[in-house]
């Protein structure tokens, strides 16, 4: 009896967990088939294989991916691939998996959709390529304005009406040193005295997590500050502490805010704090070097309006810019990146089922 093949989303994870991120949510919004996430990568990356990769394709083009030597010639070259057919779509970013995604599809059918600008093969090789405004493509046949997040805009009504009850604030999302981003006491200073400021003459309520990269002396340094007997209101959520006791989701968080506050260090934190068109002032040190992931997001949704872009140093001082660019100049986003990737059925970019 013939066995049929269940349409899969086999996603080729690396080391860095915002692409594995990125790439599980496109997965998981194609609605197209099961996400098998596996850690597929080359015996080795060395250049000097290259000629090596591109005769195994060539030779599994020529046999067919079910041919038991076609097999033999992936499990050589390939660490913890799986075999694949015409029903599956294979998806990964940055340049190291693009031969392990090519030598997999290669013989079976299965299509290739690759986010960014591919460099070990030509663009007419792939199926699919996703451009975002920090992974540009020439030529892209798919546009997206943000980095897929974690969340849909449509997840994120859902759970703004299911915290209705809840009392909505200003929401801080804090990263920390990362390429072209380096932090000190006096960022860190910087951003309590605006936060202490906001309570005390506005009466703001915050809601405020740190993360992986801001690290304990940061956290010690916020936590010092921020207390009810310096005149803060809300709640600080530490990393550090959060692996041990369960916390709110990042979108739970920004669903009881009306407006974001988020670090610049953090692609995926900026996409997030966009995707909720919520306005969001985005905070980063006056000496912050370009960063070839946030610069370019930051700098495309500053230009729509999304955004604004204030330096740590002057946060303070330009309160009164911030409120008149808030209720006077701040567009929200118009189309997230879920409700592209649904027309992809339309624009023939999908195998059907």
């Amino acid at each position: 009896m013939h066995k049929v093949q269940i349409p899969r989303v086999v996603v080729l994870l690396s080391k860095y967990h915002g692409s594995n991120s990125q790439l599980l949510a496109i997965a998981k919004n194609l609605n197209y088939g099961d996400v098998v996430p596996i850690r597929c990568e080359l015996r080795s990356r060395s250049t000097a294989f290259s000629w090596i990769y591109l005769l195994v394709i060539w030779l599994r083009n020529l046999l067919g991916g079910a041919n038991l030597l076609s097999g033999w010639l992936a499990q050589i070259v390939l660490k913890n691939s799986v075999r694949c057919g015409d029903k599956d779509i294979i998806l990964a970013k940055t340049p190291p998996f693009e031969f392990p995604m090519h030598i997999m599809a290669a013989g079976t059918g299965a299509k290739t959709y690759f986010v960014g600008q591919p460099k070990r093969l030509p663009s007419s090789n792939y199926d699919l390529l996703v451009s975002t405004p920090s992974t540009p493509v020439k030529g892209t046949s798919l546009e997206l304005e943000m980095l897929p997040t974690s969340f849909t805009y449509k997840e994120f009504l859902a759970e703004q009406v299911n915290l209705a009850n809840q009392e909505d604030g200003w929401c801080l999302l804090i990263g920390g040193n990362a390429r072209g981003f380096s932090y000190e006491e006096r960022h860190w200073k910087a951003i309590a005295d605006y936060i202490l400021s906001c309570c005390s003459s506005q009466g703001v309520q915050w809601l405020i997590s740190t993360s992986p990269r801001t690290g304990k002396r940061a956290e010690d340094y916020l936590k010092q500050r921020l207390t009810p007997e310096a005149g803060f209101n809300g709640r600080v959520i530490l990393w550090q502490k959060s692996k041990t006791i369960e916390q709110p989701s990042v979108m739970s968080m920004l669903a009881t805010a009306n407006r974001v506050y988020v670090t610049e260090d953090s692609a995926s934190m900026l996409s997030e704090a966009v995707n909720t068109r919520l306005p969001v002032i985005s905070l980063r040190p006056e000496s912050s070097e370009y960063n070839a992931l946030t610069t370019p997001l930051a700098e495309y949704h500053a230009q729509k309006a999304h955004i604004v872009r204030i330096s740590l140093e002057s946060v303070l001082s330009e309160r009164t810019s911030i409120e008149n660019w808030v209720v006077g100049d701040f567009s929200p986003l118009e189309c997230c990146w879920s409700d592209v990737l649904s027309d992809c059925e339309t624009l023939g970019l999908r195998k059907p089922a």
